[in-house]
């Protein structure tokens, strides 16, 4: 058994108003980081995050971002096994690394309603193929909030 609760389980709480409970208690931006499944269960969970950050933001929460992890298959940590649960597996003896297409489509999917949310709310938003701006843009965030 792996601990989790399915959403059906009377004891479930979607993600949403757990990240409203975090901002209630601490007053500041979220920005949720290290997220990831296995296998074929990765555009769902990514999905499932996504949908959920974007309930939050109804709710009022300023959730800032979400990143995934890893973003590279990797061995595991304690048994060695090659672990699923990157957008790119590991590198060919030419260097190449073959790209997870489901999960591709589904972060491509993401961020384009991301982008329409952010459209639709005149808000500032970072592009995703702007790194250094989009941690900027962050701390600024962080910065802000740390005032009020």
């Amino acid at each position: 058994d792996s601990g989790t609760i399915d959403n059906s389980h009377p004891q479930y709480v979607p993600l949403r108003f757990l990240l409203r409970e975090i901002f209630e208690r601490y007053n500041r931006s979220i920005f949720i980081s290290e997220t990831g499944n296995e296998d074929d269960a990765r555009p769902d969970w990514i999905r499932y995050i996504c949908q959920e950050v974007c309930g939050a933001q109804k709710l009022g929460v300023p959730v800032s971002g979400v990143t995934m992890y890893p973003v590279l298959n990797h061995p595991g940590w304690d048994d060695d096994r090659h672990c699923y649960n990157g957008l790119w597996d590991y590198a060919d003896e030419n260097g190449h690394r073959e790209i997870y297409q489901p999960l591709w489509q589904e972060v491509q999917h993401q961020n384009e309603l991301f982008a329409r949310t952010d459209e639709a709310s005149d808000e500032e938003t970072v592009s995703v193929n702007e790194p250094d701006a989009a941690a900027q843009h962050i701390a600024e965030i962080d910065a802000a909030s740390r005032h009020d």
